[in-house]
This record gives structure tokens, C-alpha cells and sequence, in this order.
């Protein structure tokens, strides 16, 4: 996490380059609808299996959730959710990401300084998690993430954590967490389990009982840990 926290100004110079590029200005909203579109259809933009479904099923539960995101921008987002869940829907959905003003710089959702490394991401979970409960008593929070930028959301006492590894059972963001092995960092002591533990039938504990589940899709989550959390 140490690690990840270090890289804020190098990420910040990237993000400050993308604005001087100018390579963003002048894109209108209407126009991310059809570049999602052309990136779904060819393939470099995919939605994992499940996804609507599990939409669906919290819907049904009465559960609320949301999109943080370092890499894309709201619109691009809400463009991507369309395809998969319908206009309507995508339009309700609560997304805190970077987006470009009209001159094509780079802010965060609250029009600060850009989400770029894990404890800005965190600091948005938090915001999120609030504004969804809406005064409301929560009965807990799940947090899917696959980048590194995640590793302090998926690590947060508030959330059950689940890592989403390719089907070929493979992460970086599993190889970060598996490069820390029996180090103590952030307040946890984590094991060298991460390899067994990719098939998502068990659990990666840390000694203070934290765990962090894999899921390969969100059909995944529907079909083990919804049923897991349900039972606790």
C-alpha cells in the first residue's frame, strides 16, 4: 500500500500530460455513446458474464451500488453500463471517476485533485458507501476490484473483498498481494495462499480473520458469496 500511495505524483504527471495533450477536448457527451458501442462490438471492451444478472439480483434485494474508477470517465463509464443494463438504468447508477472539463483537463468527481493510486480510491469508496446508505443502516458492503489500485478498498475492514482473476486464473493484482507474502503492512499479516486459493472454494485469511474472495465472473458472486454473506 506503501508502495501504491508512492506513485501519486508519477500518476498525477501522466494525468497532467493527457490534459496538455488536448487530446480529450471537445468530446461531447452524446459522442461516448458510440465509441463504447464500437469498442464493445470489437471486442476491446468486455463485460464480464454475470453482470446484468447480478444488477438484477440486488435490485430484487433492495441493494445499491456504484463504480469507482482511476482509468475512465464518467461518461465513458455510463456508456459501457448502457450496452450491458439498458440507458435507464446506467443513468441511476452512482459513478465517481475522472472526467475531463471542457478543455479536456482531467478532475475527479468532486472537481479535485484526480483519483490516481489506491488511498484516493479508498477515500471515494468511503464517500460512496455514505451517499448510497443515505442515513440509512447498511448490512454490509462488497468490494470487486482487479487493479492494484483496489488493494486498499478489497483490504478495508468496512467491505468483503473480491478479486477478480482472468480465466486463466491469472492477476497482477493477485501477484502484488502474493509479493507481500508473510509481510506486515497496513496493519495485516498476510500468508502465501494465493495460488491455492484461485479456485474461490476457500478463503485467503490473514491472522486478524480478513478475508478476500476470487471470482473468475460475476455469476461467480452470485452463485458463492452472495449465498456465503446471506448465511452470516
Amino acid at each position: 500500500m506503501a508502495y501504491q500511495r508512492a506513485l501519486k505524483g508519477i500518476e498525477r504527471a501522466s494525468f497532467e500530460r493527457v490534459g496538455e495533450s488536448e487530446i480529450l477536448k471537445g468530446i461531447g457527451k452524446e459522442e461516448w455513446g458510440p465509441l463504447a458501442r464500437k469498442a464493445i462490438d470489437s471486442g476491446e471492451v468486455k463485460v464480464r458474464e454475470g453482470f446484468d444478472e447480478l444488477v438484477r439480483t440486488l435490485e430484487e434485494e433492495g441493494g445499491k451500488w456504484g463504480i469507482v474508477s482511476v482509468n475512465f470517465c464518467e461518461d465513458w463509464i455510463r456508456s459501457v453500463l448502457s450496452s450491458s443494463i439498458g440507458q435507464e438504468k446506467s443513468e441511476d447508477v452512482l459513478v465517481f471517476a475522472n472526467s475531463p472539463n471542457e478543455n479536456g483537463v482531467l478532475r475527479a468527481y468532486d472537481g479535485g485533485e484526480v483519483l490516481c493510486t489506491s488511498d484516493g480510491k479508498l477515500k471515494a469508496v468511503k464517500v460512496m458507501i455514505e451517499q448510497l446508505r443515505d442515513g440509512e443502516e447498511g448490512s454490509g458492503n462488497i468490494y470487486i476490484g482487479d487493479s492494484s489500485t483496489d488493494v486498499e478498498c478489497l483490504l478495508d475492514d468496512d467491505v468483503e473483498g473480491v478479486i477478480m482473476v482472468k480465466e486463466d486464473g491469472t492477476s497482477k493484482l493477485v501477484d502484488l498481494l502474493e509479493s507481500i507474502g508473510e509481510t506486515e503492512v497496513g496493519g495485516f499479516k498476510y500468508l502465501r495462499m494465493i495460488r491455492s486459493a484461485r479456485n474461490f472454494d476457500q478463503e485467503w485469511r490473514s491472522r486478524n480473520g480478513k478475508r478476500v474472495w476470487f471470482a473468475y465472473d460475476f455469476r461467480d458472486i452470485l452463485d458463492r458469496l452472495l449465498s456465503e454473506l446471506r448465511k452470516s
